[in-house]
């Protein structure tokens, strides 16, 4: 399904590198690890893919009436996550009959949703998510509230059964609480970790060489 979506970029399914094809399969794999760490560089597809697969992941294996959390940093990093899937919507014809898009709700005619949420928002405790996913948790402000708010959560995955959590991310500073994630991932089971080094193939080798200039060498090798 998910190969059939289309946004202005293209085919999901078209320009998707083996690596994406890998991590997009392992979410939605009900027999796999339920909690997922995805690194990859800037520029390598995350909030697409993730618009994508929880797209996917709503439409064919969330339960009636399940909800689901899409959490980005602040609000304008959420809106990228809405005009995404928007995006993915908007321009796949299958889906205009069965995806509602709000300003921060996508919903299902089974009454699943999606809510896109902001973690410089109030609210995150209690909630129950069947699906969660954390986009660039590792430029988040490392920050109590920010801290609090992907903690909170989080722990809200094991109160619903089956429940899946998917980090996706660019690398960042190893004292960054991202970093104990990480970690833990790592060496839990219950965890599948993706790391990827390097640029996406996409991207012109001069212009990655150009920014390897402008930049400090920790940083250039962050992003």
């Amino acid at each position: 399904l998910r190969a059939s979506f289309v946004d202005n970029v293209g085919s999901w399914g078209a320009s998707a590198t083996p690596v994406q094809w890998a991590d997009a399969q392992a979410l939605l794999d009900l027999s796999g690890p339920r909690r997922h760490w995805i690194g990859r560089a800037k520029g390598y597809s995350k909030t697409r893919d993730v618009a994508a697969v929880s797209l996917a992941a709503l439409l064919t294996q969330f339960p009636p009436g399940a909800t689901g959390f899409a959490a980005a940093s602040d609000a304008d990093q959420a809106a990228l996550l809405r005009q995404s899937i928007g995006e993915f919507v908007a321009n796949t014809p299958a889906l205009a009959a069965h995806v509602t898009v709000d300003a921060r709700r996508v919903s299902v005619k089974s009454g699943a949703e999606l809510i896109i949420l902001a973690a410089d928002s109030a609210g995150s405790h209690g909630l129950r998510p069947y699906w969660l996913t954390v986009d660039e948790l590792a430029n988040w402000p490392d920050v109590p509230r920010h801290r609090e708010f992907f903690d909170s959560l989080w722990a809200g995955l094991p109160k619903v059964r089956d429940s899946r959590g998917v980090v996706i991310t660019t690398a960042g500073s190893p004292s960054h609480f991202a970093h104990r994630i990480f970690e833990t991932a790592q060496l839990e089971p219950a965890w599948r970790v993706s790391d990827v080094h390097g640029p996406p193939p996409w991207i012109d080798g001069a212009e990655v060489e150009a920014e390897r200039r402008r930049l400090f060498p920790a940083t250039f090798g962050r992003l």
